[in-house]
């Protein structure tokens, strides 16, 4: 009987220390040093998305990524666009910014005057 629970007691601190590294990785910190911009084009998935911020270096694995997204994500689409991720931006962070749709804001300065088909 004492062996099933040490056993048991082995089994449930490594569930707990698993969930803890899970729960890190998904919401800890991110690998990019600085601030990067990625382009996610009209139609991209998920993954599309996912490859172009992991070869931005802006997460540590596609793969684990779209695992997360699907199992902590809302569930909710991408936007086209281009991003500016903020430095260590954890995944979770990546993933509400894609999905709210907060892109880069390009301010265009148009002489008053100009005729439509100039602009």
């Amino acid at each position: 009987m004492r062996k099933v629970g040490c056993f048991g007691l082995v089994l449930g601190l490594v569930a707990v220390v698993a969930l803890f590294l899970v729960v890190q990785g998904w919401g800890g910190a991110g690998p990019a040093p600085r601030t990067l911009t990625v382009q996610i084009g009209e139609g991209s998935t998920l993954a599309g998305a996912a490859t172009e911020l992991e070869k931005a270096g802006a997460i540590p694995s596609a793969r684990r990524f779209r695992l997360y997204a699907r199992v902590f994500g809302s569930g909710d689409p991408i936007k086209a666009g281009e991003y500016r991720i903020a430095p260590h931006a954890s995944q979770s962070d990546i993933l509400k910014l894609m999905q709210g749709g907060k892109v880069v804001q390009r301010l265009v300065v148009v002489p008053e005057g100009y005729p439509s088909v100039l602009v």
